[in-house]
């Protein structure tokens, strides 16, 4: 039984065999009213002060079946929203990643780890930062 998880937990959600998963609901269902891409993203930031990203499962749909379908079809929506934005940003910050790693000889995790301090410093979004990292590098020439 334990293999069959590991597989499913592979396949669906990325997640290595043996690590611990932490399924997020993002979504309020005891309120009708519909959640915006950034309140959802603000309920998965504040998980992320507590679960490393890569152990967190967001559950989207859990409960969905007892709200009216027009409401639990607009808060899926919501969710679709954020998570595009979410891909976005990610691919923003791997991007900043990238030039940090090449220009300065860091891991991987030493380059996030420049970009979250620089972002806290600061009192910005990470996704902020890198992007100006990445525009700052394009008009140098360092661009990837």
């Amino acid at each position: 039984m334990k293999q069959l998880i590991d597989q499913h937990r592979r396949k669906f959600f990325g997640i290595a065999a043996g690590t611990v998963a932490a399924g997020l609901g993002v979504i309020d269902l005891a309120d009708m009213k519909v959640e915006t891409p950034e309140i959802v993203a603000s309920r998965i930031r504040r998980a992320l002060d507590h679960v490393p990203a890569e152990r967190i499962v967001v559950a989207p749909d859990c409960g969905m079946k007892y709200l009216p379908r027009p409401i639990a079809f607009a808060k899926m929506q919501a969710d679709l929203d954020e998570a595009r934005t979410a891909l976005s940003d990610r691919k923003v910050i791997d991007r900043a990643k990238s030039i940090l790693m090449n220009q300065r000889s860091l891991n991987e995790q030493d380059a996030y780890a420049l970009l979250r301090s620089s972002a806290m410093n600061q009192g910005k979004k990470i996704v902020d930062v890198a992007q100006a990292l990445i525009t700052a590098s394009d008009l140098l020439g360092g661009g990837l």
